[in-house]
């Protein structure tokens, strides 16, 4: 047996999370309402507006009072009392169109969705996440660079004026730039040896002196800056048909089909922390690598660009949007405006080199032939990265042959022009 120091890295792994601190649902009760659950999603797939997910909460608790005079009204009548004086206690009876209305929300976010409470929960934590990162007063939109640089006739609005094609380029549909993005690191424990849940056991700190009952839990709430993208789920669905890993692709501009198709085969609940996702989770393996590699490829090359080192900036990702945030990860809450700054100047070089250095490999051609991800191409700190380094391959992007013929790549000029 090999001897080592207790907190060298091979055999002390802290176990940590990072997520946005957005204001979700006020009620934790609420997540385990599966209707407050589906009426979520149901507004996000646009079925109805958040004005409507808010006022069909208070529905339901209108109609569960309901319920319950229209209960003591037919005991009323049971016993024999007359009717006006039923209406004089407790009113006219009423129905409730909001309460149909509601369920014919639930109805349709229940279409094609069969799944359990835990997913469900998983599901909508990630989608508020996301919505209410986006939705954040110092977000900012791409279409309103442009604008705000039409609006001072900027000097270089041409070369503003072509972000959006760039970004499509790299299969990007959406991007927000996002001042004071809340997020907080936590570390809840540590384990020997392993990450495996089934071969380790998660330890958790020395309790406090002053709090000798309580399991201490460290954390770090900042306010950071960062990119939310978005991803094309078209041509995501579209490279995975090419390639085919499935056979039928909804229509590129019915938006609704498209977000239920990454909510009904993306399983968030099924991506481990630690270890590669299971190949018996085909479609989320194959989304999660794809998304996951340009993440890495973007946070590199935008790390020169912003002035900081590849290990100062981090990573969420949101796989059944598909979405991913790329932050400053900062210890302290000071912003030096680098992701602004390359947000509104730099988007081009920046889609510009991430394609470069997909293309080849210090290592290659041993890298792109075998795993396709190293720490010369791909990798990062696992500080940095949500997934320790997991689910990578540039040959996603890249394309190369394999023993069941030729990967299509993402990035390839072959299936970007296919998709144009």
């Amino acid at each position: 047996m090999e001897t080592a120091p207790f907190r060298k890295s091979q055999v002390f792994y802290p176990h940590s999370i990072s997520l946005i601190n957005t204001k979700g649902i006020s009620s934790s009760e609420s997540y385990d309402n599966p209707d407050t659950l589906r009426l979520y999603i149901a507004q996000y797939l646009g079925v109805i507006s958040p004005e409507d997910y808010a006022d069909y909460q208070d529905t339901a608790r209108a109609d569960s009072k309901q319920e319950e005079a229209e209960r003591i009204r037919q005991n009323m009548i049971q016993k024999g009392i007359p009717e006006e004086i039923i209406r004089q206690v407790i009113g006219t009876p009423s129905g409730s169109d909001r309460h149909q209305r509601r369920q014919e929300a639930l109805q349709e976010a229940e279409r094609g969705l069969s799944l359990d409470n835990d997913a469900l929960t998983a599901i909508v934590s990630s989608l508020q996440s996301f919505q209410d990162t986006i939705a954040l007063p110092g977000s900012k939109e791409v279409n309103k660079v442009l604008s705000e640089a039409q609006a001072r006739n900027d000097p270089n609005l041409s070369r503003i004026a072509r972000f959006p094609d760039a970004l499509k380029r790299a299969g990007i549909s959406e991007a927000y730039v996002v001042n004071d993005l809340p997020v907080i690191s936590a570390v809840f424990g540590y384990s020997r040896s392993t990450t495996d849940p089934g071969e380790c056991v998660l330890r958790g700190f020395a309790p406090d002196t002053k709090y000798p009952d309580k399991t201490p839990v460290y954390v770090n709430p900042t306010e950071t800056e960062g990119i939310v993208i978005v991803f094309d789920r078209w041509r995501i669905l579209r490279w995975l048909q090419e390639n085919e890993f499935i056979s039928e692709v909804p229509n590129r501009n019915d938006e609704r089909e498209l977000k239920q198709w990454f909510l009904r085969n993306i399983k968030t609940s099924d991506i481990p922390v630690y270890d590669e996702i299971s190949s018996a989770f085909a479609e989320t393996k194959l989304v999660y690598t794809l998304i996951h590699t340009i993440s890495h490829t973007l946070l590199r090359k935008g790390a020169g660009l912003v002035g900081m080192d590849k290990d100062s900036l981090a990573e969420i990702i949101f796989p059944e949007v598909p979405a991913v945030a790329i932050y400053t990860n900062n210890a302290h809450d000071f912003q030096i405006g680098g992701m602004h700054t390359l947000f509104e100047t730099g988007i081009i070089p920046w889609i510009d080199m991430a394609f470069e250095s997909a293309e080849t490999c210090l290592y290659d051609p041993v890298c792109i032939s075998s795993d396709a991800s190293c720490h010369a191409c791909l990798h990062i700190s696992e500080i940095s990265c949500v997934h320790f380094n997991r689910d990578l391959g540039r040959h996603y992007l890249v394309g190369r042959e394999n023993e069941c013929g030729r990967l299509l790549g993402f990035w390839e000029h072959e299936f970007i022009k296919k998709v144009e």
